[in-house]
């Protein structure tokens, strides 16, 4: 997991070969200017999710993908995000690349407007909630294709 600031993401182009066009996209995009919905990048191998959601304090449900990193940017509001790292990774759904989690043992980040949050494949996590009580918050999900089911530390199947 990576939380940095939004002008600081240039730093982070050599990750995968993938995420020079994602890197450009925020570099040369006005992004308040974006609507809600999905836009392709560079086709499927990098797309935007332009979000508006309504937040609130819940348990936390964890997520995790095998092909797809994400940069989570938020532009509007504060967004709590967990970063589990350790527990059991449940069945993958590959058409969607998802999959839950459970028995996740994590710690939790604050992400401000203009930080960003970077989720490799194989890396728990859980987006979409209040910092506490309930807020709005606006933010792009950037989804990078890293690997065709590659785990980036271990070389195996996440």
């Amino acid at each position: 997991m990576v939380l940095d600031r939004l002008d600081a993401l240039e730093k982070y182009e050599g990750i995968g070969e993938n995420f020079p066009a994602a890197v450009a996209f925020v570099r040369n995009t006005d992004l308040k200017a974006l609507k809600p919905g999905t836009y392709e990048i560079d086709g499927r191998k990098v797309y935007v999710m332009v979000q508006e959601n309504h937040l609130t304090v819940h348990p936390m449900v964890f997520e995790a993908h095998a092909k797809y990193a994400d940069i989570q940017v938020v532009l509007e509001g504060d967004e709590k995000m967990g970063w589990g790292y350790e527990g059991k990774l449940d069945p993958l759904d590959e058409a969607k690349d998802f999959r839950t989690c459970s028995e996740v043992r994590y710690e939790t980040v604050v992400v401000h407007p203009g930080q960003f949050a970077i989720f490799l494949p194989g890396e728990m996590h859980a987006p979409g909630y209040a910092v506490e009580g309930e807020g709005d918050c606006r933010k792009l999900v950037i989804k990078v294709l890293y690997g065709e089911g590659q785990c980036p530390e271990k070389k195996k199947e996440c």
